[in-house]
This record gives C-alpha cells, sequence and structure tokens, in this order.
C-alpha cells in the first residue's frame, strides 16, 4: 500500500473524535508504543482519565516517555497487567463506566512477533468491555489476522461481535482486495429508551 493509503488505526480516530469529550473516562487496553494513549489523554482533556495497559515493560516504557514529553502523564493510570484484567483496576478506582475504549491486537510494533495477544484473553476483555460501556459509547479493535494467532483471534471475535444483541451494534471494515489485510471491528452502545 502506498504511504497515503487509509490505515485502520486512522479509521478508529475518524470514530472516535466524535465519541469522546472533556471530563471522560476512558482506556487504551493495549498501550504499545502509546499513540494512541497519547491521543486518548488529549481527547478527554484535564478533566478526564485514561487508563492503559500493556504486558510488556518497554510498551509500558514507551508509552510512559510519550506522555512524559507531551505533559500528559497525569491524566493517565499506566498498568503492567494483562489486559483481560483490567476490571481490577477499574474497580479499584471506583470507575463503573467507559466511554471509550481502544484496542490494538496483535504484537508490539517493534517488538517481538513471538509476543502476541491470545484469543482466549481477548474474548474475555471484550466481555467485560461491554459491562463498562457507557451509553453512546465506543469500541474499537485492530484486528491483525496476518499472523496465525491474529487469523484465529479475527475470526473468534468477528463471530462473537456477530451474535451481540441490542443495545450493541457490531460493524467491521476491511480493505477488499487485499490478502489478510488489517481490519476494524467497532462495537457501539446505543441509548436505551
Amino acid at each position: 500500500m502506498s504511504s497515503n493509503s487509509l490505515r485502520i488505526i486512522d479509521l478508529v480516530w475518524t470514530f472516535l473524535k466524535p465519541v469522546i469529550n472533556e471530563g471522560d473516562t476512558v482506556m487504551d487496553a493495549t498501550a504499545g508504543n502509546g499513540h494512541d494513549t497519547l491521543k486518548l489523554a488529549q481527547s478527554v482533556g484535564a478533566k478526564g482519565q485514561v487508563f492503559a495497559f500493556d504486558i510488556q515493560e518497554t510498551a509500558i516504557s514507551n508509552t510512559k516517555r510519550l506522555l512524559d514529553e507531551n505533559g500528559l502523564l497525569d491524566r493517565v493510570k499506566l498498568f503492567q497487567d494483562d489486559h483481560a484484567c483490567f476490571d481490577i483496576y477499574l474497580k479499584a478506582a471506583a470507575v463503573t463506566r467507559l466511554k471509550a475504549v481502544v484496542i490494538n491486537l496483535g504484537y508490539l510494533p517493534g517488538g517481538s512477533r513471538q509476543l502476541v495477544t491470545k484469543t482466549e484473553n481477548s474474548c474475555k476483555l471484550m466481555e467485560k468491555c461491554l459491562v463498562y460501556l457507557e451509553d453512546q459509547g465506543l469500541i474499537t479493535v485492530c484486528l491483525y489476522p496476518g499472523h496465525p494467532e491474529g487469523e484465529m483471534e479475527a475470526k473468534a471475535l468477528l463471530d462473537w461481535a456477530g451474535q451481540l444483541q441490542k443495545p450493541f451494534i457490531a460493524h467491521h471494515f476491511k480493505t477488499l482486495n487485499r490478502n489478510k489485510p488489517p481490519s476494524l471491528l467497532m462495537i457501539q452502545k446505543m441509548r436505551v429508551s
């Protein structure tokens, strides 16, 4: 793909920008190198808060450095732990709702391709995210089926999302003319009347 092609992560932020408001509580379930965590911290403003998780020490360190360089570390709580355990930390902080959740599955960009997210944990993560999602809230999941675990993970999550009932709506965005391209799964919780 050319460098000016639309990337899945660009699409994520097209949908997230109108959803997140100043003062919201949001989560980056896979902090990685911190780029989404930084955008979330900018989006929630000084009164909001971001919970960010990654199992790798390098990812937490990279994210912390990026936030510190941008003067936004005080808006973010960083945890080196499996993203499927996020609810333990939210309960401890008395947080009951999330306006948005950003998830990038697969491996840490620039890191080892042997350390990847696992299907079972990602499925647990998604189930728990639904419980915390506010009305009009949004979960974005970048799926990367280009490696064996990523292919299983994408299939499992798409099958799961296809079975969701009201008030949740699931969308899937995918490039059609590429072999095993990254894709975006998006779940929104509609307002219950």
